[in-house]
């Protein structure tokens, strides 16, 4: 049997064979095994010589794997990967025929396609795929010079298996409309699974990528750019699109309307870690994830369980828009976008929108803005919006008329950090007026105004509600709202606590105590100033014990803030025990200014948290701590009112490190906070009283009454004596007080 190859070094040269050399060929002992092939157009332009054989198959003629000849075919098979370049593939020819001749033959071959390695390509045509296809692209450049419409360089329809990466698509010039459609894309793929795109540059385009109607795709790592409506544009289930670059876009038809990531009607996707840089078109969204009712079909009515995560805008476009879109009243009604989680994406410039969405978290963002905005008024389909921990220059937010006073309760701010003048505004472009809930916002940028004109109208209208967190479950629970002003007392009832609402308007107020006032009750009483930029007086009578610390935050006028504060009565007083809400730095508290408060009598008892107990001789002139081991790292302060001295007594076994006995509490305002080890309770913080040979706190003197009268030109022996027995007199006053050594 021949081992010996005919050599060729052109394809031309392999097509036209003598007639010596087939019959070489031919026979059942040939002197040929076959043709080795040592170039396609000249000797060394394909990547290695390849083996063909003489061949008896029925398959046409495909310029790689089979060759008919004049009388004869020669055939070669790929194994594992074909290199188009064996195909014809040349840097001087519109290839589109040729390629499409390799990726057939590769696909019914079960092989791979292998592009040559930074070769620039001319494709004036369409590929169509077929399922099971894998293209390598080797950084390999394909550009047309001429735009036809709904011509794409890959398409493909109802096919699966579909991978490429490694490669360059380019279109025409940048701004020549002529031939492009929305149909004019990189890679088109429409009813079809398993779609993996990789490392692949689109530019001059309609889009970069469409995929449609299909499920389970991913586009990774790509660089997308002057393109001219969409980057990605998609209506696909399971769609990952991750990694990806994205510039320029938007060259035509700046209309709003070109975005670079568009997904619609699309179920569980994930755009995650994608870069997004300035768009062209300036009212455009850098990305859409939209129910669009006018593109619902069998199969694609929803648009949920989506996530939008960790992406990058360097731009000054907006940035994510999520919404539904009502067009027409169809299906719509059933299905708005739902469950979608907007998290931990950065985009300082760019704008983050939501409109008619259900169960929409944002969650550790950074936008210039946020907006939400409810227009749905569908029975039992409630607009719901969550911002979670998101830093935004300000919030835009609006509710239409007919849902205004239920949106308050489904769209809520939770700790918001508001970086701009003016943090709260309404979204006029929405219509309708403001209504949410703001739940602990911190306020930065020392703003002079927190909302603006109409934001604060529909605080004052209760259609806005302002918390602290410690509040939230409170507030849900107890939603009547009472306007008040001049004079109030709450209603107390012995068989629970109650919580009261209270709006603040334009007149002083002064809440007085309850009439029935029973031991071991509470009340909470939240206070919302809705006032005109005039001070309006917040005052408590005598009934009521706060500190002066709330008082302050009483007296600080800021719009639409809110104070919750809960009060325990004991022996006559209502004590106050928490205190929760705004501040006047327009900040809220992060947390209570007293966590709880016993001022019971005589033992302490075990407390299931630290605490805050004030003592004083209303209540007790003794106070027996409880068991340290039962306190196991808890801490207790103790704040002494007016009155008599106070001891606490540690319990039986048990001591107080440092202190011989008991701890004497002498003075108004003096403390101590103690934690319980084992049996011993340690000293944390104290003021203690000044000695001789430490500083510290002093009690108040006594009144020293000037008895001396005002002396003369020169002093007389009366006026003398009457100044050394003022000064006497104030000596035994600072003794008594512990200022002066006895």
């Amino acid at each position: 049997m021949a081992n010996q190859f005919l050599i060729k070094n052109t394809m031309v040269d392999m097509r036209n064979l003598s007639a010596s050399e087939i019959a070489s060929l031919q026979g059942t002992n040939p002197t040929y095994a076959g043709v080795e092939l040592f170039g396609y157009y000249e000797k060394g332009d394909t990547p290695a010589p390849i083996l063909y054989y003489l061949s008896d198959t029925i398959a046409t003629d495909d310029g790689g794997s089979v060759i008919d000849g004049v009388g004869y075919k020669l055939e070669h098979n790929f194994e594992g990967s074909v290199n188009i370049k064996y195909f014809g593939v040349s840097e001087s020819l519109e290839n589109t025929d040729i390629i499409q001749k390799t990726v057939n033959y590769a696909v019914n071959s079960r092989c791979a396609i292998t592009f040559p390695e930074n070769m620039s390509i001319h494709m004036n045509g369409q590929i169509t795929l077929q399922s099971n296809t894998n293209i390598e692209g080797n950084h390999c450049r394909l550009y047309r010079t001429i735009q036809s419409a709904n011509s794409s360089f890959f398409y493909g329809d109802n096919i699966e298996n579909f991978y490429i990466s490694n490669i360059k698509i380019e279109g025409v010039t940048i701004g020549i409309d002529s031939g492009y459609d929305s149909n004019n894309c990189g890679i088109r793929i429409l009813r079809s699974s398993n779609i993996f795109i990789h490392k692949v540059e689109v530019l001059k385009m309609s889009s970069a990528f469409q995929i449609y109607h299909g499920s389970n795709a991913q586009i990774d790592s790509c660089n997308i750019h002057h393109n001219v409506l969409t980057g990605i544009s998609g209506i696909n289930h399971y769609f990952k699109i991750t990694n990806n670059t994205f510039s320029d876009n938007g060259m035509l038809h700046q209309t709003g309307l070109t975005h670079d990531i568009y997904l619609i009607n699309s179920i569980r996707s994930e755009i995650l870690n994608n870069t997004f840089y300035n768009h062209i078109d300036p009212s455009s969204f850098h990305i859409v994830y939209k129910l669009l009712d006018q593109a619902i079909i069998d199969g694609f009515d929803e648009a949920k369980d989506s996530l939008i995560a960790y992406n990058n805008f360097y731009s000054n476009n907006a940035a994510i828009y999520v919404l539904s879109q009502f067009v027409t009243d169809n299906l719509l009604a059933y299905n708005p976008v739902k469950n979608v989680l907007i998290k931990s994406n950065n985009a300082p410039n760019g704008q983050i929108r939501i409109v008619n969405g259900v169960n929409i978290t944002s969650q550790n963002n950074i936008c210039s803005s946020l907006s939400t905005a409810g227009a749905m008024n569908i029975e039992g389909i409630q607009h719901s919006v969550n911002s979670i921990d998101d830093t935004v220059g300000y919030i835009l937010n609006a509710s239409i008329n007919a849902t205004r006073d239920i949106d308050k309760y489904f769209t809520k701010f939770i700790r918001t950090t508001i970086t701009n003048e003016v943090g709260f505004r309404h979204d006029t472009g929405q219509g309708g007026v403001p209504s949410c809930t703001i739940i602990t916002p911190v306020i930065n940028g020392g703003m002079m105004s927190i909302f603006d004109d109409n934001f604060r109208a529909n605080v004052k209208a209760g259609r806005v509600i302002v918390l602290s967190n410690e509040c939230l479950e409170d507030y849900n629970n107890n939603l009547s709202i009472n306007e008040i002003s001049t004079e109030y007392s709450p209603r107390n009832n012995r068989d629970r606590s109650r919580f009261f609402y209270y709006s603040i308007t334009t007149l002083p107020i002064n809440i007085i105590k309850p009439k029935e006032s029973i031991d071991g009750t509470t009340i909470k009483i939240a206070i919302r100033k809705s006032s005109s930029p005039n001070y309006v007086p917040i005052t408590f009578s005598d009934d009521y014990k706060i500190t002066q610390r709330t008082q302050d935050i009483l007296n600080t006028n800021v719009n639409g803030s809110i104070l919750i504060i809960e009060f325990l009565f004991i022996n006559g007083f209502w004590h106050e025990v928490n205190c929760n809400g705004w501040s006047g730095r327009n900040k809220f508290q992060k947390d209570p200014i007293f966590k709880s408060v016993n001022t019971r009598a005589g033992s302490v008892g075990v407390q299931p948290t630290d605490s805050v107990i004030k003592v004083g001789a209303a209540i007790a002139t003794v106070f027996n701590l409880p068991l340290a081991s039962l306190m196991q790292g808890r801490e207790l302060t103790f704040i002494k009112n007016v009155g008599e001295k106070v001891n606490l007594i540690p319990s039986l076994g048990d001591r107080i490190e440092g202190v011989l006995g008991d701890y004497v509490l002498n003075y108004e305002n003096q403390y101590v906070t103690l934690v319980a080890n084992e049996n011993v309770w340690f000293i944390l913080n104290a003021n203690k009283m000044a000695t001789l040979t430490e500083s510290g706190s002093v009690r108040q003197a006594s009144l020293s009454l000037d008895s001396a009268t005002a002396p003369s030109q020169t002093y007389t022996q009366s006026e003398a004596q009457a100044m050394l027995i003022e000064l006497r007199d104030l000596k035994t006053k600072l003794r008594t007080a512990g200022i002066l050594a006895s």
